[in-house]
């Protein structure tokens, strides 16, 4: 005899995990948007400032919801 389970998977409701913060550039001050993808709940990763090209060093912390809880811009040599 085979018996099937049917189960059922809670899934909670479409959650946008990109979002667009402020943030000024460590060497030539000019504020910028960037995107953050809260995917991940912890990230390091450097981006390019727009205006002046030099690497900035990102470091964002999200919730599980898929909101920023601390985004941190740094020159290179401050990382």
């Amino acid at each position: 005899m085979i018996y099937h389970l049917n189960t059922y998977l809670y899934l909670p409701e479409k959650v946008e995990m990109l979002r667009y913060c402020e943030v000024s550039c460590p060497y030539c001050g000019e504020t910028q948007t960037v995107a953050v993808d809260c995917s991940t709940e912890i990230q390091d990763y450097y981006e390019d400032c727009r205006v002046c090209c030099r690497s900035m060093s990102m470091h964002v912390t999200c919730s599980y919801e898929g909101e920023v809880l601390d985004l941190s811009v740094r020159s290179e040599d401050e990382a």
